[in-house]
């Protein structure tokens, strides 16, 4: 599972020790307005995305890199040349592919390092994302000559420039020309068109030093029939100066150094988005910020960006008796949500994914933030009470009708509230999309209205073109198919809408949710249950999907799950469904979101039916879909089982057959059994909206540190082989360092609760103290 690295549990990084890994080993570089994609080769690709969600590839892009299980290619490279030899290495192994002597990538929190030695060259290569909205990466490179004879060595930066974006436009290459930027170093890609969405259509490639030759056109450094890999400009030992008119544009700076034995030499780098009207005026600007001063002015940026990052990832933290586990949910999972709640999925900003990674980040991020993204996503629901599948529409499943896209806003905007007892955020008006304000009040309520009022012959929830599963695009799309997931969800989002009610002082809504609730716990209970397990949705005519006399997709994951957190299913039919569970969909390396597999089309299901199998939601281990179970599980106080899914899912899972994985952070799922070419291998990395349900399970439900309107109340989870374990949870101003320890058993009643030495009754919820550490010991048996 670990065969290319291990976790520096000190440095709080992930070390990949080997340059050719199964899979693509990334990492994520972000801040507010650009995200840059690094793999340990440093390869990879960035963008640009507005306050309106629109992204701009900067960095390559040539390729669609999410849909790649292996390696990325993409175009931010360095290469070394001797120049007494001619012969060159990259830096990041990758594309030259000369085996180096030494190699080491570092991936940290919001950074990546990446070493290598070669010919007695030792080159260290640092790139991060500043912080605030400068939408740079920044790269330092140093050059050492670690033998016994001097050398004269050329280096190479390599950016390929790309510009392409979203928005409709006649032509992409015929508006694009590169330039020399004149008054610093480097080079710009410029792209001047009607309808672009802002003005951030130039990008930049720039240097702290003076360069010896350059190329903005990528022809010119490559060679028409050359590839990366022998590059006509290393041939030459320098570039030809080229710039380019409606050609691809590259990037590329090139520096001659004479160094003794033991001697170094240092470069800063800044590539990046800039204003097409005002490329110049901005390249100097990055520079003096960036690129003055010997290094010191990145040095100061990379470590500002560091205090920052810490600061944030300070503000949860918890101790397990496993160390992977905690270093996942301390920082990796944290930084995952950050990243989804900044900028979704690669650019792409659908709605619920931005709603629920959202959700996560209330507890990182200062209040106003989370306020702002709430009222953006707000203001992109329909007056109908449903909201539109991404923001802004920008892929193909955009004109669909998805049903599930406003629920999340309920069970998101609940968790903000019991974060901030900000409840004036209740009363705040907020535009629909039409135009017509309304109060987030009834913002929440109309899509609760929405689920509730659009039934069908069974008194379900109407699927439309697809929910959760967005593959289940053919149940409803006469308008008749019910979902009985949907369904499921409702019933949770009634809960958590009745509890507001009750706090925000509408008790006529409160007796309404939970009629609601009621009504659709019936239904459900008695239309759904297939006698071992609850069916998924009832087509437009009426058939069953997901069960039993079904040859196909018999039993579906999620039903289960939310059967559990919606509180819908009887106690006397709990067992036999986990049972189920356990038969039919668990592997070593998680549950399967279905069995058996769809293998064949099948009209009444849609596209589900014709994904690969074991891949995407096709009977695939899929993250999210875990992430529902072990928090169902947690809810219900099956400690022990929960933890059991919990262990499955985590990237560093040794059970997983394929080393083609992630291990330091959550990937988008992995293959199940009927892949066709490897079970367990890892899906897409980082992007998924599980992070904030593994990370909520973990601290709130499995750790017990759970937010209420009313303050933090502790109702700890823990596994029965866990003796102790801790917390450190900053809540409305107070900090609270949260110990538990066992002293029999293995249960997890609260026998005894201190708060700074003073008893406390195990139900309250914690004394708020704004300013104040307070040292919480919980004994349990």
């Amino acid at each position: 599972m670990e065969r290319f690295g291990h976790m520096d549990y000190a440095a709080g990084e992930y070390v990949v020790t080997a340059p050719q890994t199964t899979k693509s080993q990334e990492n994520f570089l972000f801040n507010e307005r650009y995200f840059a994609c690094v793999n340990q080769c440093g390869n990879g690709y960035s963008k640009y995305g507005d306050a309106e969600g629109r992204y701009t590839a900067i960095i390559s892009g040539q390729n669609e890199p999410y849909y790649e299980p292996g390696f990325q290619v993409n175009t931010r490279l360095l290469y070394v040349q001797d120049r007494d030899t001619g012969e060159f290495w990259n830096v990041g192994f990758y594309p030259a592919c000369r085996e180096p002597q030494e190699y080491e990538c570092r991936h940290g929190i919001g950074y990546t390092l990446v070493k290598n030695v070669t010919d007695n060259v030792e080159v260290t290569w640092r790139l991060f994302v500043p912080l605030g909205e400068d939408p740079v990466e920044i790269w330092t490179v140093a050059v050492k000559n670690v033998g016994r004879r001097p050398r004269r060595l050329s280096l190479f930066g390599v950016a390929e420039l790309s510009l392409r974006c979203d928005a409709p436009l006649y032509g992409h290459e015929s508006y694009l020309h590169s330039l020399r930027l004149e008054r610093t170093n480097g080079v710009a890609a410029r792209k001047v068109a009607m309808n672009l969405p802002n003005p951030y259509f130039s990008a930049v490639m720039l240097s702290s030093r003076k360069p010896a030759s350059f190329d903005a056109n990528w022809n010119s450094f490559v060679g028409q029939f050359r590839t990366l890999a022998n590059p006509v400009s290393l041939e030459r030992g320098r570039c030809s100066g080229g710039v380019s008119s409606r050609d691809r544009i590259a990037g590329v700076l090139h520096f001659r150094h004479k160094l003794a034995p033991g001697r170094s030499v240092h470069t800063d780098f800044a590539a990046g988005a800039a204003d097409v009207s005002r490329v110049e005026a901005e390249a100097t600007r990055y520079e003096r910020k960036y690129l003055a001063n010997g290094g010191r002015a990145a040095d100061r940026a990379f470590q500002h960006m560091r205090s920052a990052t810490e600061e944030r990832l300070a503000r949860v933290g918890v101790t397990t008796p496993e160390r992977k586990l905690s270093a996942l949910a301390n920082r990796w999972m944290p930084q995952l949500i950050q990243y989804g709640a900044t900028h979704c999925r690669w650019g792409i900003m659908g709605y619920r994914d931005i709603v629920q990674q959202t959700q996560g980040a209330v507890m990182f991020n200062p209040q106003e933030k989370i306020r702002r993204r709430f009222e953006q996503v707000l203001s992109y629901q329909f007056r109908s009470g449903y909201a539109p599948r991404g923001i802004p529409a920008i892929h193909e499943d955009s004109g669909m009708k998805y049903a599930d896209s406003a629920m999340w806003l309920i069970v998101a905007a609940t968790e903000y509230l019991k974060e901030t007892g900000d409840l004036g955020f209740l009363r705040q008006r907020v535009r629909y999309l039409s135009g017509t304000p309304a109060t987030v009040w009834d913002h929440l309520d109309r899509a609760a209205r929405a689920l509730g009022s659009q039934r069908g012959a069974h008194g379900l929830s109407l699927i439309r073109e697809g929910d959760w599963n967005d593959s289940l695009t053919h149940v409803g799309r006469a308008g008749r198919g019910e979902s009985v997931w949907l369904s499921q969800a409702f019933c949770f989002t009634c809960l958590l809408m009745e509890e507001l009610a009750l706090k925000f002082g509408r008790r006529g809504a409160a007796r309404r949710y939970r009629h609601w609730y009621e009504r659709m716990k019936e239904s459900l209970n008695a239309h759904c249950w297939d006698g071992a397990w609850y069916l998924r949705a009832f087509d437009d005519e009426g058939g069953v999907i997901g069960g039993r006399r079904n040859r196909q997709g018999q039993i579906f994951l999620n039903t289960q799950s939310w059967a559990l957190l919606s509180q819908t299913v009887p106690e006397d039919r709990l067992d036999v469904m986990l049972s189920s569970v356990k038969q039919h969909l668990e592997t070593p390396w998680g549950h399967q979101l279905l069995h058996p597999t769809y293998t064949r089309k099948q009209d009444n299901v849609g596209r589900l039916s014709l994904l690969e199998p074991g891949c995407s939601e096709n009977a695939s281990v899929y993250t999210h879909g875990e992430a529902f179970l072990v928090m169902g599980l947690l809810q219900a106080g099956r400690a022990d089982e929960a933890y059991d899914a919990l262990r499955r899912i985590m990237p560093y899972n040794p059970d997983n057959p394929s080393d083609a994985v992630i291990p330091y952070q959550l990937s988008n799922g992995y293959g199940g059994r009927d892949h066709r070419c490897e079970p367990g291998r890892a899906q897409y990395g980082w992007i998924t909206g599980s992070g904030t349900w593994m990370h909520m399970a973990i601290v709130e439900f499995m750790l017990g540190a759970r937010r209420t309107y009313d303050g933090l109340v502790l109702r700890p989870c823990l596994p029965s082989h866990w003796n102790a374990a801790s917390v450190h949870r900053e809540y409305r101003g107070c900090a609270y360092d949260i110990g538990y320890r066992r002293e029999g058993g293995g249960g997890n009643k609260i026998v005894s609760l201190q708060v700074s030495g003073r008893e406390r009754a195990p139900g309250a919820p914690l004394p708020m103290a704004p300013g104040r550490k307070l040292d919480v010991q919980v004994i349990l048996e």
